[in-house]
């Protein structure tokens, strides 16, 4: 067989050839990231712009998932949200006709510029930007544009007042910012279009109404505030009409019979719930030594009505006690004062004269005469009996404890039908 010998310059052109057909099987790419994020034209602690003069605008949108939770006690807003952030890097810009069509790329945090975004009241348990943005995908796109989308439970610091409970109204802000030390870096709210998905969540909520949303914008700061009012049905239900009824109650405690034993009983037995209510109340609300709660008022009230109640019958069973112990004593007629002698006397002793003999008529001292002087006196014995002290004391303290009581419903009614959101023009 006979040897071939193959030129120089063929065997040239044969692997020029296979090189070629092998640079026709690359992966558009990888040969686009490989163009892109070359470190001698890209870097992510460069601003992307080619004029480095410019600004970077940082387009935000938020979504809102739904409202978890308002924490009066720790004074914490949860809130279960969608952020998307976008911007312009002039130097990821490419064709997708010369890379198969490819229009956007998929990198990490770390591969790209990002801004240096934050939220300032955010809490440190909260899952939104927990591990910072180079942890996060970005999505960039063929004409430059990079967006990334955060998502999670975000917990924000929210300063409660709770003067108005359970009708109180509050304002929950997101402080964004971006760094402080680049004023190259613009935080940019397009208005209502910015806010998606609210409407349809605003009333998901078992207790809280998101009212309205609105923006305070600045060039580096932007403070979104969530306007919620508390839906009072179930603190009504559960918590002012069983005081009512409570209130109520105490008022009988006045018609319970003094010699009966249960009177201060009964008192204390409404004091005590009142008191097991409270507490239920205080657990809920913030500790707070500026404003008094409407709630908080109103149980005061309520308790110094039942106070008085406890009062009243501790007096009433004191002095009613001691006066029965003096009733106890049997006094003889013969031994009464003529100016002492009422009408019950006179009977007595005429009922007994006719039982009697006309030789033991005698034994009655009370002359007829001064049984008849007695009818003038009636009617001032009985003014007497119901200008009792006890009874004057029993019925002031029956109309203190309504007027307390009246007085605290009818300022938790007016401030239930007061309208304690502020107006959109007080806001802005």
């Amino acid at each position: 067989m006979e040897n071939v010998s193959i030129s120089p310059v063929l065997l040239c052109m044969l692997l020029s050839a296979s090189y070629a057909k092998g640079l026709h099987h690359v992966n558009p790419e990888l040969e686009l990231r490989s163009l892109l994020f070359n470190s001698s034209v890209y870097s992510p602690r460069v601003k992307p712009r080619l004029n480095v003069s410019a600004d970077v605008e940082i387009d935000i949108k938020c979504k809102f998932i739904g409202l978890e939770e308002l924490s009066e006690k720790d004074g914490v807003l949860s809130q279960s949200v969608e952020m998307y952030l976008t911007w312009i890097d002039e130097y990821l810009v490419w064709n997708p006709n010369a890379y198969g069509e490819l229009d956007y790329l998929t990198v990490k945090g770390d591969d790209v510029w990002t801004p240096d975004f934050r939220i300032l009241n955010r809490k440190i348990d909260s899952a939104v930007l927990k591990d910072g943005m180079t942890e996060e995908t970005f999505k960039v796109l063929a004409n430059g544009t990079v967006g990334f989308i955060l998502t999670g439970e975000l917990k924000t610091r929210c300063d409660v007042d709770p003067e108005k409970f359970p009708v109180d109204c509050h304002e929950c802000e997101v402080i964004m910012a971006v760094s402080l030390f680049n004023n190259h870096q613009v935080l940019k709210w397009d208005g209502e279009r910015s806010f998606i998905h609210f409407d349809v969540v605003k009333d998901a909520h078992a207790l809280w109404s998101m009212e309205r949303v609105y923006v305070i914008q600045a060039q580096q700061t932007l403070i979104m505030k969530l306007v919620l009012k508390r839906l009072p049905e179930y603190y009504l239900y559960n918590i002012v009409f069983p005081a009512s009824s409570l209130s109520l109650l105490s008022m009988f405690t006045f018609f319970i019979p003094v010699n009966g034993g249960e009177r201060v009983s009964f008192g204390m037995t409404i004091y005590l719930t009142f008191m097991v209510l409270m507490l239920q109340v205080s657990s809920l609300l913030p500790v707070n030594s500026q404003n008094i709660s409407t709630i908080g008022k109103y149980f005061l009230q309520l308790i110094s009505s039942s106070l008085v109640a406890i009062f009243n019958s501790v007096v009433m069973s004191y002095f009613g006690n001691t006066s029965m112990m003096s009733r106890n004593t049997k006094v003889q007629p013969h031994s009464l004062p003529l100016d002492k002698i009422t009408n019950e006397d006179c009977k007595d002793c005429f009922e007994i004269r006719k039982k009697e003999r006309k030789n033991e008529a005698g034994k009655c001292h009370i002359p007829e005469d001064d049984c008849k002087n007695t009818n003038k006196k009636s009617s001032y014995h009985g003014r007497r009996r119901y200008c009792n002290p006890l009874r004057v004391f029993d019925w002031v303290t029956l109309a203190v404890c309504f007027l307390v009581s009246a007085e605290a419903h009818v300022e938790l009614y007016l401030v239930i039908n007061q309208d304690t959101c502020p107006s959109v023009q007080d806001q802005l």
